[in-house]
């Protein structure tokens, strides 16, 4: 499966906003107003900054590593681990500290993942 966007990792000073939550590429970290900066594992940013691209949208598994793996050809070939959901947990830990439950990672049983606003 190829990717259904285009998402661009961040490779120089660029930001992206959801709610009240934002992410600064080069530093690798997400904010908000009135907080101090969290920084992220290059991963779990890499996944947030998708997340947040989407607006709210679901984001499958296979998205995930495709994205992260951009340089596999072949899905067949693509990491098998639960690499993953240690930086889904990173990332809602994050989460937890800056907003609260004011915006969630949600899993979307059998679909994938996806943010929201509360």
């Amino acid at each position: 499966m190829k990717f259904r966007f285009e998402t661009p990792i961040p490779t120089q000073e660029q930001q992206a906003q959801f709610g009240p939550i934002w992410l600064t590429s080069r530093t690798e970290t997400i904010e908000a107003t009135g907080r101090s900066p969290i920084k992220l594992s290059p991963q779990a940013y890499q996944i947030l900054w998708l997340l947040i691209r989407m607006k709210g949208g679901i984001v499958t598994r296979e998205e995930i590593l495709e994205f992260l793996h951009e340089d596999t050809l072949e899905s067949k070939d693509l990491p098998v681990s639960n690499g993953e959901d240690v930086k889904i947990l990173e990332i809602r830990n994050a989460l937890l500290e800056l907003v609260g439950r004011r915006v969630e990672l949600e899993t979307m049983r059998r679909e994938g993942f996806r943010l929201v606003l509360k």
